[in-house]
């Protein structure tokens, strides 16, 4: 049942506040049953539950983890049958609506609760609500000083390239991947989450039979290569998935040529152990020798970079740890045996679409 079995982050907290690709991937999907519903109202289990009874039944199922908390699911993407089981507020900004020919189905589990429970806790709820958006808001602010202070990284390596030098790279990279002549899908190749950096890069390579390791630090023009790669691999009519940065989505960390089973890594952010097929590939070779790097400016730098990036590792445990209490309160007044029930019906409905 593993290899049924995928998981992937569709959204995450970025620079650029919540950030989803749930648009893009609704090219694909012809159902969307939306989980409406507080934390603590079951929404994880249930999308996580019918995931696994599919994968159990053969189905090929693509799990969404919340960049939050990776341990929580967001939704779950049944192949085959070009459905989405997904928590409503995993949408975030999306207008599914929008999307002609997709069929929008929601539960409200709000039905399930008993109201009384929560009569007493408005106030608590309330409280509890505006104090997570603000730890949002500052995680975002750090994230956005991270942004930056990485671009500033990354000047101090894009001075040294030979444009001429790394463009005759990446078409030699091109004829050597996909010299044997679909659709792209985006996603992101890890999240910041309260767990800190959480990624599936050996879980999503795992049937690539080669793996190309682009070399270099920021500036050092992996992610334009990867696009060439990509944008290229899929003019061609193959398969090709992007991987975006968690903290700045218009830069890529990975790209994988599904139907030829191929991957292109940056190995400054991928941590992928050493396997045969691995072929590595140092984008130094494409600088200049010129303008001597400052490296008591890069080592400030990198340590502002890292600073941020735990500030805002830091903020989303906070606002995990909100997001706990209120699931408490909801929680206490679901009637988890009814949730049950629907859930064992949706499957049962699922099946039959």
């Amino acid at each position: 049942m593993k290899n049924r079995i995928e998981y992937v982050f569709t959204s995450g907290y970025t620079s650029q506040g919540y950030y989803s690709y749930l648009p893009a991937l609704l090219s694909r999907i012809e159902r969307v049953i939306l989980l409406q519903g507080a934390p603590g109202s079951g929404r994880s289990t249930f999308i996580r539950s019918i995931g696994l009874n599919l994968a159990e039944r053969g189905y090929r199922v693509q799990f969404w983890p919340s960049p939050l908390d990776a341990s929580y699911i967001d939704g779950v993407y049944l192949q085959q049958l070009k459905t989405v089981v997904m928590s409503g507020d995993a949408a975030g900004s999306t207008k599914l609506d929008h999307h002609p020919g997709v069929i929008i189905h929601s539960i409200d589990l709000r039905d399930y609760y008993n109201s009384g429970e929560l009569a007493d806790a408005q106030v608590e709820i309330a409280g509890l609500t505006d104090q997570l958006e603000s730890i949002l808001d500052d995680v975002k602010s750090s994230l956005e000083v991270a942004q930056e202070s990485q671009k500033q990284l990354a000047w101090n390596y894009e001075r040294l390239l030979n444009p001429g030098k790394l463009q005759a790279l990446s078409q030699q990279l091109i004829a050597t991947i996909l010299g044997e002549g679909e659709q792209a899908t985006h996603y992101f190749a890890r999240a910041i989450t309260s767990d800190g950096m959480v990624d599936f890069f050996e879980e999503i390579t795992r049937d690539c039979t080669r793996r190309f390791i682009l070399q270099g630090p920021p500036g050092s023009g992996k992610s334009w290569v990867m696009r060439r790669i990509g944008e290229e691999a899929l003019a061609q009519g193959h398969k090709v998935a992007f991987y975006h940065s968690g903290l700045d989505p218009n830069l890529l960390e990975m790209v994988v040529l599904q139907s030829l089973e191929i991957a292109v890594v940056d190995s400054d952010i991928v941590r992928v152990a050493n396997r045969p097929g691995d072929r590595y590939i140092n984008l130094a070779e494409c600088w200049d020798d010129q303008d001597p790097i400052n490296h008591a400016e890069v080592r400030e730098t990198e340590r502002l970079v890292s600073n941020r990036l735990y500030q805002a590792v830091q903020g989303l445990t906070r606002a995990r740890q909100v997001e706990k209490k209120l699931s408490k309160l909801f929680t206490k007044a679901m009637r988890f045996e009814q949730v049950d029930a629907r859930r064992e019906e949706l499957i049962m409905e699922i099946l039959q679409m």
